[in-house]
């Protein structure tokens, strides 16, 4: 099955518009056809698996800049900086209090 066709009026120039179709406008439709088929074929616990190391693959990444910008800082500030690049400032403060200090 087509993905546009599964969303008629939606195809790739619509990528990442909302309208859920899950094609990137650098990405064919045959090749985005493949790719959804190979994400079947995982299964449930694979495609679980695979988002759960995406994900720690984005935080190690966020760690990385981290740790270059600010070279030798704390765990404490390290975590603070952490959630307030996922989250904002705002829900960092309400949630960890105060920034911690640098050293």
């Amino acid at each position: 099955m087509e993905i546009a066709a599964a969303h008629p009026g939606a195809g790739i120039a619509d990528a990442g518009r909302g309208l859920g179709t899950g094609v990137s406008s650098d990405t064919s439709a045959d090749m985005s056809a493949k790719q959804f088929e190979l994400l079947r074929r995982m299964g449930l616990e694979g495609r679980v698996q695979l988002t759960f190391s995406l994900m720690d693959n984005a935080t190690e990444l966020a760690l990385a800049g981290i740790r270059t910008q600010e070279p030798g800082l704390s765990i404490e500030r390290e975590r603070w900086l952490l959630m307030v690049r996922r989250y904002g400032r705002d829900l960092a403060l309400s949630v960890l209090g105060d920034e911690p200090l640098r050293r």
